[in-house]
């Protein structure tokens, strides 16, 4: 997996804030695979700045989870999408900062290091931030966003979850769509 990770252009970093909070281990993998990573392509490739030649989009996951998104609307992080549905979205210029505090907020692990390790490997202009989720907000009858009634997952009674409504996914292609775009030489 590391020689396909150090000969591609692109790579996607999935951050899920749930699992940090309960975990508290994001730093502990990520950190384990970059090390090999660097080491592969400054063996391979060389590098004059100590950085990684990659392309990193950072994907904050599970947006529509309620801690998730609560972060987001009380640190004033939200804007909300043109469509009728009125999705509520992570700002592009703040999704950085917004990954940043989630690291912070780690209070069993050292999250609060992935953002250092990227800082460090990467080159700035070659990272961006998504708040992503695979399943979106749930709209209900109105077919609109609600603020007290989005949750898009239940528990059923013998415990397992399950989706509500339709699914809205958030960010899911665009993380794709910058790096294939970057890689391939346009801007954006």
């Amino acid at each position: 997996m590391i020689e396909h990770l150090a000969g591609c252009d692109g790579i996607i970093y999935l951050f899920d804030p749930t699992r940090e909070r309960r975990e508290g281990d994001s730093y502990s993998y990520f950190q384990r695979t970059l090390l090999k990573l660097s080491r592969q392509v400054f063996r391979d490739r060389g590098s004059a700045d100590a950085r990684l030649p990659q392309h990193l989009a950072v994907c904050v996951t599970k947006f529509d989870a309620p801690e998730v998104y609560r972060r987001a609307r009380v640190g004033g992080y939200l804007s909300y999408d043109d469509s009728p549905q009125m999705l509520p979205r992570v700002r592009e210029d703040s999704a950085g900062h917004f990954f940043s505090e989630l690291c912070k907020d780690s209070k069993v692990g050292n999250a609060d290091l992935v953002l250092g390790s990227i800082q460090k490997y990467f080159h700035p202009d070659r990272v961006r931030y998504f708040a992503s989720s695979a399943v979106g907000f749930y709209l209900g009858d109105s077919d609109r966003f609600t603020e007290n009634d989005y949750w898009n997952i239940s528990k059923n009674a013998d415990g397992t979850m399950q989706i509500r409504g339709r699914v809205w996914p958030i960010n899911i292609v665009e993380p794709v769509l910058w790096l294939g775009r970057r890689v391939n030489g346009s801007a954006g």
